[in-house]
């Protein structure tokens, strides 16, 4: 074998081991990382379908994370403007996180939610309520940021969730 045979079969055997090299050492474990964090891999955004009870869940665990950043429960006012960026999940686009605002039956008819919530609760911290006070339920009146005593506005047979979390009829 001439000189110059050996000289370019070293030149390629360096080539094909920095090659593997490359593959091994920098190409491998970037794509465990991609796949890993799930940059390969389509998101798939979940639909949300909750029966009335997965809503009044879902909406008492927002008002929870509110009370535990803000120190109190939100005020009556307004707690559905409140809780709103709480509810979204990071699977779930923001448009079906807001389902969980909406009782069943009114899912498709624009302006009406049917979700009231409790203003004796309204700024308060939870331990100063007596826990099977409703926080949030049923309600006659549709619109957003519904507000008043259970009482009056909850339909026959409506449910509610109370301060310490139970579902009461």
């Amino acid at each position: 074998m001439s000189t110059k045979k050996r000289w370019l079969l070293g030149i390629y055997s360096v080539l094909a081991g920095m090659l593997v090299a490359l593959i091994y050492f920098v190409a491998l474990p970037f794509y465990h990382l991609l796949h890993g964090s799930g940059v390969l891999e389509p998101e798939v955004m979940r639909k949300y379908q909750g029966s009335n009870e997965d809503n009044l869940k879902a909406l008492y665990t927002a008002m929870m994370k509110y009370h535990e950043s803000e120190g109190q429960l939100p005020d009556a006012g307004r707690w559905m403007d409140l809780l709103k960026p709480r509810v979204r999940t990071n699977d779930m686009a923001q448009s079906e996180a807001e389902k969980k605002f909406i009782f069943p039956a009114y899912i498709g008819r624009p302006g009406k939610y049917g979700y009231a919530m409790n203003p004796a609760a309204s700024g308060k911290f939870k331990r100063d309520l007596p826990p099977k006070t409703q926080l949030i339920f049923n309600s006659n009146d549709t619109k957003w940021n519904a507000n008043g005593d259970p009482k009056k506005l909850e339909p026959k047979g409506g449910e509610a969730i109370t301060v310490d979390g139970a579902i009461v009829r």
